[in-house]
């Protein structure tokens, strides 16, 4: 039998990183991940993301976003170039 494990994450609202309680709260929510991926021996086939990914839909909070979900996807598995 096959299995698809998917991670989902949902509604990350990104404001900025211009506080030290931001970038606390992301770097938490990533270890967590991986302490979840880890634990239980997961490998996720895909990373879902719904809700809303920037709070107010300015452009700088939706670059920012980008380059978290890159960080994101970067800590649970490694790439594969083909």
């Amino acid at each position: 039998m096959t299995t698809l494990t998917w991670l989902h994450l949902s509604d990350l609202h990104v404001r900025g990183m211009e506080t030290s309680l931001d970038r606390l709260l992301f770097d938490k929510m990533l270890r967590d991940i991986q302490e979840q991926i880890q634990n239980n021996k997961l490998k996720p086939d895909a990373i879902f993301f719904t809700g809303d990914l920037a709070f107010s839909g300015k452009q700088d909070q939706f670059r920012l976003a980008a380059t978290m979900l890159e960080q994101s996807s970067g800590c649970m598995w490694p790439r594969q170039v083909a």
